[in-house]
């Protein structure tokens, strides 16, 4: 299965899909990316998505929304 990352260095897509918020660390808010996964069509529609990922276990998740999805493994 081919798929593709992404990278948007000036935020146009974090804004696009609500990930920034503000992050408290050592006392200080400061602007940071609430770690999501987005599964998207051909059309760009949004098929599965998970905010607030937790590392483990997460990639497990995915590939089952995928074969999910699909009904293929990936």
């Amino acid at each position: 299965m081919k798929f593709h990352l992404l990278s948007d260095p000036e935020l146009k897509l974090h804004r696009a899909f609500d990930v920034l918020t503000t992050k408290r660390a050592y006392g200080r808010e400061t602007e940071g990316v609430l770690r999501s996964t987005f599964i998207l069509n051909e059309k760009g529609e949004i098929l599965w998505s998970k905010r607030k990922v937790q590392p483990k276990g997460h990639a497990e998740e995915v590939l089952k929304a995928l074969k999910d999805i699909t009904g293929k493994v990936a």
